[in-house]
Order: structure tokens, then sequence, then C-alpha cells
């Protein structure tokens, strides 16, 4: 990955851990074998090669998914919560990953599932009125049946 990039996440989180515990740069680099400038890289925001990026991500002891993500893809409503609890200093990592964990089960049992399918369809002037509410209707069954089937 190149250090261009710019990741703002992985830098807070980092800073916020490294202070939690009190660790200057130079000793968290030499505690995980990555050098204090690409720390401080890291903590303004820029992404480190693989392998310093696994290093750090080990330290922080939280899970790598969502401190990257793809340009224009928005991040998923537990991976917000997780920036948050994994950047809390009154959390250790523990904590947050055990917050997470209840976060995210009640998160799947809770949230509303995702439509089976999504159909668009364009009125003519062709269709009578009656005729899209008879289609909505149908698909509406349709709807109903494959989300039973899928409970």
């Amino acid at each position: 990955m190149s250090d261009e990039r710019l990741q703002p996440a992985l830098g807070v989180a980092l800073r916020a851990e490294r202070r939690r515990r009190h660790q200057s740069l130079r000793d968290l680099a030499a505690e995980i074998g990555v050098s204090f400038n690409t720390l401080s890289r890291v903590e303004r925001g820029h992404v480190p090669e693989l392998r310093n990026y696994e290093r750090i991500v080990n330290w922080l002891s939280a899970p790598g998914q969502g401190l990257f993500e793809a340009p224009g893809q928005r991040p998923s409503t537990p991976e917000l919560i997780a920036r948050h609890l994994y950047t809390d200093g009154r959390l250790d990592a523990t904590a947050a990953n055990k917050m997470m964990a209840l976060i995210q089960d009640m998160y799947t049992e809770l949230a509303a599932p995702s439509p089976a399918f999504a159909v668009h369809l364009r009125s003519s002037q062709t269709f009578l009125p009656e005729v899209g509410t008879l289609l909505a209707s149908a698909l509406e069954d349709m709807h109903q049946s494959l989300v039973e089937e899928a409970i």
C-alpha cells in the first residue's frame, strides 16, 4: 500500500491507544518494530506498508476491518460504532472487542432485513390506474413469500 494515500481512522486509533497507554512514539517504535517516522506518518493519516499495518493492528488488538475503506464506499453502522469504541481512551481493546461483539449480535438480530430484490416499474399511459395497484399488490405478496422462506 502506498504511503501517499490517506486513512485517518487507523491513525486516530493508534494515537488514542498510544496515549491511553502513556507511550511515546519512540517507545512504541521499539516495542513493535515499526520506525518512529512511519508511526508518526500513520498518526497523521498515511497508510503504512502491509507488514507495518499488521504490526500496528496487532498492537492495537483491534480487528483490521473497517480501518480501511474503499473510496466512495460508506461504512456500515457497526463499523462506525467500532471507530468510536476503538478510539475511546476509557476503553481498553478487550472491553471494546466485547462491546463490539454484543453490538454486532444485536444489529444482526434487530436490523431490518434487506429486500430480497428490488423492482422499478415505469408507468405508461397504456396502464389503467388499477393495473399499478394490482402489480404493487402482487409484488408485495411475492416479497412477503420470499421473506418468509428466508426465515
